[in-house]
């Protein structure tokens, strides 16, 4: 995963070579698309029963940041995810997405495993599947997944 820049949901920046050493599931995602909206829900899930073991990067790339704000508020008051903004999608576009959502899974050593755009094929068990592995790896050196960045 390209080392780019990207702000947290209370405006912090960081980088995404910051969680270099955990599995990271990297998930763009805007409050048009469909189904974004409905796979969150679920990605969230996901974070809770690997917490500890995997990170879960949800980027919006809304320019109207009240309508992320909005859906957010609604729907995951509680996430396990952490909530990034990338408005207009920049980041995206470096990775050259070929739809909504764009889904990553990264080894712990920053390697992009998988990649999808749109909803993808056997949904998020089919991630799930993939994740098994990832998690096998061992840590990438003494950056574990507890030193990786703080939400």
């Amino acid at each position: 995963v390209p080392d780019l820049a990207v702000v947290d949901w209370q405006g912090a920046p960081h980088r995404l070579v910051e969680w270099r050493g955990a599995a990271v599931v990297v998930e763009f995602w805007a409050t048009w698309c469909s189904v974004c909206r409905s796979g969150l829900p679920a990605l969230d899930a996901l974070a809770r029963r690997h917490e500890g073991t995997l990170k879960v990067l949800a980027i919006n790339i809304d320019h109207d940041r009240a309508a992320a704000d909005r859906f957010v508020a609604e729907h995951l008051p509680s996430t396990a995810m952490v909530m990034l903004h990338d408005p207009g999608g920049a980041i995206l576009a470096s990775l050259g997405a070929a739809g909504m959502p764009a889904l990553y899974l990264a080894g712990r050593d920053g390697t992009v495993r998988l990649a999808a755009a749109g909803d993808p094929a056997g949904g998020l068990s089919a991630i799930e599947a993939r994740l098994t592995e990832l998690l096998a790896d061992p840590p990438a050196g003494p950056a574990a997944l507890s030193a990786a960045a703080p939400e």
